[in-house]
This record gives structure tokens, C-alpha cells and sequence, in this order.
């Protein structure tokens, strides 16, 4: 991105707003919804995938395994636990300490991370293991709502608010469905009926690319055109899928197409989009935000639920979470330096229609 273009968005973005207390985050809506949680696992035929295509295809990242010193001890543990029968405990140990298909870099890694062994493990190595015990070690808890509409009152509020709200992100025909659920009081499935087209389709699931981001989810939530766009989308990132989007490509996006609300004075509305941000211990000096302090985003939805993506890794999976957990994660992953700011879409101001080459194929 051209410098001048990121002074101009940091000018006109990111000044005031912080929002350092949960409790400041107010919903502008509340309804009485059934809420059930459950662990999602990637899929073992994603597994398979990406240890037989990492090497043809870039953008997969291959499967592998972070072991801690002592390594001997490490390695004898894990091919412990994950063989598939005592038979295969020595041929799997001694793949993990051989290697051959080699170990996993990556150019960032925690101070914590740094000495930990990471081993490819190629289809050979996969077929010596328990994938379905395996595949718990990257679950993900996710939630899946519904809500029932038992009086006229509730049908009114849903209908008045939530409708209005949400209706930019969806086409009149299924606005009217959503409508009939309400009049003939029938269960409405947030994840069938409230969420649009890459939600839906995206929703507790998981991709094999190295890339795809809690970012690339927030801007697809908005509208799955702006992954194409010339001024959103700038470069493509080395071994990484062509739809990822940077922190300073979500940021410029903001700029254009979004205006920054104060959640303590102007309560969250569908579709509002959550921006957390590590913030330096100078703020008070600096008050104005920069790119670089983004590290996560979501979008909000209703009552207290967010729709996000927890990472550019293929082992987190796109899913409803709560606000209050969302909030933790981060609160930990920043060491308490956890700042939010609140965008809302400005439908008013489209102004870029140039496009990339399509690249939704993978998707839609």
C-alpha cells in the first residue's frame, strides 16, 4: 500500500474510541435464543489433503507436530499417544525422529515456540495414527443458535430490529422467508437463516490454505466482492492462499467503507464489525491507531455472539462465539494490552468497482 494512502487512512480512522472494559461493549438488541455448544474437528480427509499436497501446492500448509524438549521424551510420548495400536508406536517414534519429511518454519514464532520440534507428518506417518484422537488435538468450540418467536411482541421486536438491521446483507426474497418463520412461529437457525452467503457456507468448517484469516472472514461477512478488489486486496503473500488479507489491507478497507462508532454511546448493531488491537504502553502519548497494533476481528451478529475465524492457520475453523470469549482469548494473547474499536458499514460510500481476477471459486 502507498504510504500516503496509509497516513490518509490512519487520519481519518482510530482516534478515540478505545474500548479497554467488556462491559463498555453494549448490544442494541437482546433476544431469548437456545444456545448449544459443541467441539468441532478438522476433518480427517483435510488432513489427508494438505500431508499429500504441501509440496505440489504452497498455499497448503503441510501437517505437523509440535514437540517440546527433551525431545526423546517428546517424541516417545506422542507416538504413544496418537499410534494407531501398540504395533505402530516404535514406527511412528521413529519417523518423528528421522524426519524425513522434514520439520515446519514458519518466519514468526513465540519466544515460548522456538526450541519446539515441529515435524511434518507426511501420509505415511498419518497412516501409523489414531486421526480421529488425533484431530481432537485441534478442536474448536462453537455455537449454534436458534431462535423461537412464541408472541407477538417478539415477533414485532425481531421483525422491527434485527430485520432492519440485517437486511443490507441479505436479498428481499429471503428476508420475506425469515418474515413467514416469525408470522407462523417457527424455530428460525441462525446459521440456516441469519447469516449471509460466506457465513453460511463457511460456518464450522475448516480450509486446508495457509491464509485465509479472522480478517478475510470479517471483510467476506461485509460483502464477498471486496476479496477482489484492486484497492482492498493489494498483494499476494508468498505460499499463502491469494485471499488472505493483511492488517493494512483490512485498515484501508475500513477507510473506505466504514465509519468508527463508540460502543459505550451507540450500541452494536448486525453486521457491525469488532477490532481488537494490541496497543502499546505509550496510548496515552499516541492516541491515534496504527495497522500494525491490529491483531483480530470479528463481526457481530446479536445478543452477545460474534462470527469469526481464529487465525490464518487451516487448523482454526470459522464459528459463533461469544463476545466474552473472544475477549478472553485476546486478553491473553496480548498479555492484558487488549484495546477494541467498533466500524459500521457505510453502504452509502461504494466507490471502488475495479476487481482483481475472480478468485471465489474456492469458495463459492
Amino acid at each position: 500500500m502507498p504510504i500516503c494512502a496509509l497516513f490518509a487512512a490512519q487520519e481519518r480512522l482510530g482516534s478515540g474510541y478505545w474500548t479497554r472494559d467488556i462491559h463498555d461493549i453494549q448490544p442494541s438488541m437482546t433476544f431469548p435464543i437456545t444456545s448449544q455448544s459443541k467441539k468441532i474437528h478438522i476433518p480427517i480427509h483435510n488432513l489427508i489433503k494438505r500431508a499429500e499436497g504441501f509440496q505440489r501446492d504452497a498455499r497448503l500448509e503441510p501437517v505437523y507436530v509440535s514437540l517440546p524438549p527433551p525431545y526423546s521424551l517428546s517424541t516417545q510420548e506422542f507416538a504413544s499417544s496418537y499410534a494407531s495400536g501398540a504395533q505402530n508406536i516404535a514406527h511412528l517414534h521413529h519417523y518423528l525422529i528421522t524426519q524425513p519429511a522434514g520439520l515446519f518454519h514458519t518466519k514468526k514464532s513465540s519466544a515460548s515456540k522456538k526450541n519446539y520440534l515441529r515435524v511434518i507428518l507426511n501420509p505415511e506417518a498419518l497412516q501409523m495414527m489414531d486421526l480421529n484422537k488425533f484431530t481432537r488435538k485441534f478442536s474448536s468450540l462453537s455455537h449454534q443458535l436458534s431462535l423461537s418467536t412464541t408472541s407477538s411482541s417478539q415477533i414485532k421486536q425481531v421483525s422491527q430490529h434485527l430485520l432492519w438491521q440485517a437486511k443490507p446483507f441479505f436479498h428481499q426474497k429471503h428476508l420475506n422467508k425469515i418474515k413467514h418463520l416469525l408470522n407462523t412461529k417457527q424455530t428460525i437457525h441462525v446459521h440456516k437463516h441469519l447469516l449471509p452467503d460466506f457465513a453460511k457456507k463457511m460456518y464450522n468448517t475448516f480450509v486446508p490454505y495457509r491464509g485465509p484469516n479472522c480478517f478475510h472472514a470479517a471483510v467476506a461477512f461485509q460483502e464477498k466482492r471486496f476479496l477482489t478488489m484492486k484497492r482492498t486486496n493489494l498483494r499476494k503473500e508468498p505460499k499463502h492462499h491469494e485471499l488472505m488479507i493483511n492488517h493494512d489491507e483490512l485498515w484501508h478497507l475500513l477507510n473506505w467503507y466504514f465509519y468508527e462508532i463508540n460502543p459505550k454511546n451507540n450500541p452494536l448493531r448486525y453486521g457491525d464489525m469488532l477490532v481488537f488491537f494490541e496497543i502499546p504502553d505509550q496510548l496515552n502519548a499516541s492516541p491515534n491507531a496504527e495497522f500494525r497494533w491490529i491483531v483480530h476481528a470479528s463481526t457481530y451478529l446479536f445478543n452477545n455472539y460474534v462470527f469469526s475465524k481464529g487465525s490464518k492457520s487451516p487448523n482454526t475453523p470459522y464459528t459463533i462465539k461469544r463476545i466474552e470469549d473472544e475477549w478472553e482469548t485476546w486478553t491473553k494473547v496480548t498479555k492484558g494490552k487488549l484495546a477494541l474499536k467498533v466500524f459500521r458499514r457505510s453502504f452509502h460510500n461504494l466507490k471502488d468497482k475495479s476487481h482483481i481476477t475472480n478468485r471465489t471459486s474456492w469458495l463459492f
